[in-house]
């Protein structure tokens, strides 16, 4: 997306476990990225506590890769408190404005991944940690970049941060990677893969509760016989539900097929290939506020979208214009709305070539690229958000 924009953009991310760390940046056009070295395991885990042991390890890590301050003109700073920590150190070292992205906030992060053998003191004390730790990054911050008015809204009130320098810009896809396909070819590869005849059901992502995966699998389970000879649940990804999902597939093959994780330049063929995307996460406080990128991509592929009703979701889908919404945690709203469209699957495909209208019309990769120059752009110039338009976009 911030390929030859006309600036230069420097990368420094977390080396993968298990790989070489570059101490070297590397170039690829107006683009710099360099791996530094990153914990992810500690030889003796507490739980909770050792979250913040390896973010203090973390923080020290990134700030010596960091590169040598030159002709700089802002720090852009990406959630978790990882990366937002050091970049506030970095920030406020050389006196550059500093720009926090936010995603899912942490304070919601610990809150959902609570496991039940943890005494709830561990939870009180990390979620107390994190409100302190994200509210300093917030309030500093020349500017807040969130995805969606819901999670905006969340951020002023938990925190107490000003309104005006929280900016909505949402996710954005390439929807000339993600267009639909020629029918031609999406016949042959449904015929390839046994899938002729039959209504294709897909998820794809991470495996867990968070997701609604177990939720999925329970209540397709559950559709009429009749339903499920007629479909097909594919769901691709990985996960602590993984184990679950191969045996759910393994004991209705003809129904579910498990395809195990992909590489995501395989996902625009597998989109193609699908008739309909589920997102069935349930109701929590980081799903409420929060639009994955999946959700763009299928609407873009022009899938007909079954999602829960969450806040952000319904900022994208509306009021069913562009998909379906079920209310969350209803299985049997889920059922009654997904055999709805595997029995009447052609007069959903107003609403599927809607989905790539609403995508076309705010959430791609150019509209993206012109909101982040924007907000780049006024808190360069202002040296706080301004947010008002320039003469140009660039950063």
């Amino acid at each position: 997306m911030l390929r030859d924009d006309g600036n230069y953009h420097y990368f420094l991310v977390s080396g993968e476990e298990g790989r070489a760390v570059r101490r070297d940046w590397q170039r690829d056009g107006n683009l710099y990225h360099r791996r530094c070295r990153y914990v992810f395991r500690l030889r003796f885990e507490v739980p909770v506590l050792s979250r913040y042991l390896k973010l203090a390890l973390n923080s020290r890590s990134l700030v010596r890769a960091a590169p040598t301050p030159g002709e700089f003109d802002l720090v852009i700073a990406h959630n978790p408190l990882d990366f937002a920590f050091p970049a506030l150190g970095y920030a406020r070292r050389h006196r550059l404005p500093l720009v926090y992205e936010i995603h899912t906030l942490y304070y919601d992060e610990v809150a959902v991944r609570r496991r039940k053998r943890v005494p709830g003191f561990f939870f009180s004390l990390a979620k107390r940690i994190a409100l302190i730790g994200e509210k300093r990054v917030i309030r500093t911050a020349d500017a807040v970049i969130v995805q969606t008015e819901a999670l905006r809204k969340r951020v002023a009130d938990l925190y107490r941060a000003d309104p005006e320098k929280i900016v909505v810009v949402p996710n954005g896809v390439d929807v000339e990677l993600f267009r639909p396909p020629d029918e031609a070819e999406r016949e042959q590869g449904r015929r390839e893969k046994g899938w002729g005849g039959k209504i294709v059901i897909l998820y794809s992502g991470y495996l867990d509760w968070i997701n609604g995966v177990d939720f999925l699998l329970a209540a397709a389970s559950a559709l009429p016989p009749g339903l499920k000879e007629r479909s097909l649940l594919v769901i691709a990804g990985d996960g602590p539900l993984a184990d679950t999902v191969r045996r759910r597939a393994g004991a209705e093959p003809d129904f579910i097929q498990y395809l195990g994780r992909l590489d995501h330049r395989l996902m625009p063929r597998l989109y193609g290939l699908a008739d309909i995307f589920v997102i069935p996460r349930p109701a929590t406080e980081a799903g409420d506020s929060l639009v994955p990128i999946k959700l763009l991509e299928a609407m873009a592929m022009e899938k007909v979208i079954l999602a829960s009703d969450l806040a952000a979701f319904r900022e994208v889908i509306g009021d069913d214009r562009c998909g379906l919404l079920f209310r969350r945690g209803d299985a049997g709203d889920f059922r009654e709305k997904l055999a709805a469209v595997i029995e009447r699957f052609d007069e959903f495909n107003p609403r599927r070539v809607q989905a790539r209208v609403r995508v076309l019309s705010g959430y791609d990769w150019e509209s993206s690229r012109q909101r982040l120059g924007k907000v780049f752009l006024g808190v360069v110039r202002a040296g706080r958000a301004s947010f008002e338009p320039g003469p140009d976009n660039r950063q």
